[in-house]
């Protein structure tokens, strides 16, 4: 991580899995990275460390995207897994109670799923059009 001001490196981590996805939270306070064995990771970028470990997906995750308030993280993976996942986030880093994978989305024969359709507070039901 660079301070793009002063050019400084502020941390690094060797990571032991090929990084494909990145995804910063609209506040810039949390980083995820998706990686080959479909892990994902969750970092401070103020402090530098790694907050929460995401387990779920079977192949590469090669897209993220967190919600515009930052509770949410979509993740969606490879060929072999083929699904994209929702997942409530703590509301402060490192906690993981609260953790929960909301959908499940998975591409089908007739193509791939496309809407979220809200069912209550903090709930979501996976819908195609």
């Amino acid at each position: 991580m660079w301070d793009l001001q002063t050019g400084k490196l502020l941390w690094m981590v060797k990571m032991k899995e090929r990084v494909w996805s990145l995804a910063f939270s609209s506040n810039g306070r949390r980083l995820a990275s998706g990686e080959a064995d479909g892990t994902i990771r969750i970092w401070n970028t103020e402090k530098g460390g790694e907050t929460l470990t995401l387990d779920g997906h079977t192949d590469t995750v090669f897209a993220l995207a967190f919600s515009p308030d930052g509770r949410m993280l979509a993740s969606g993976a490879g060929q072999s897994d083929r699904t994209v996942k929702l997942w409530r986030l703590p509301r402060r880093s490192g906690l993981e109670e609260g953790l929960d994978r909301l959908g499940i989305l998975e591409e089908s024969a007739a193509g791939p799923s496309a809407g979220l359709e809200e069912a209550g507070a903090d709930q979501y039901l996976l819908a195609q059009p």
